[in-house]
């Protein structure tokens, strides 16, 4: 089911947690380069993208969590937007997640 988070364009986003599980277990995360966009649905143009210090901040990583847009003030087009993150770790390699069940919705 999916999770739709309503923000309003030019409100500041309280952030949310993220962990990465594979077969069960928690991904570390201490050398990872991770990599999120937010894409629109409206246009293949409407795309922002945050890495580690911008925008992403590992707060657990060997327990494989991180925080995304946490205090960030969103200026997105109004639509609904999707997440996408690429991990990059010893153990895994790359990695790209698709998460669909996280919808922001911006009005």
């Amino acid at each position: 089911m999916a999770t739709t988070y309503i923000i309003k364009k030019g409100t500041t986003y309280g952030g949310m947690n993220i962990e990465v599980i594979v077969n069960g277990s928690a991904v570390d995360l201490t050398d990872a380069t991770i990599t999120a966009e937010v894409v629109s649905d409206k246009s293949a143009c409407g795309k922002h993208t945050y890495t580690i210090g911008k925008g992403i901040e590992l707060t657990d990583p060997t327990n494989g969590i991180f925080t995304f847009l946490e205090d960030t003030i969103i200026n997105w087009q109004e639509g609904k937007w999707y997440l996408i993150v690429t991990f990059t770790t010893t153990a895994y390699g790359t990695k790209k997640w698709i998460y669909k069940d996280y919808i922001f919705n911006v009005i």
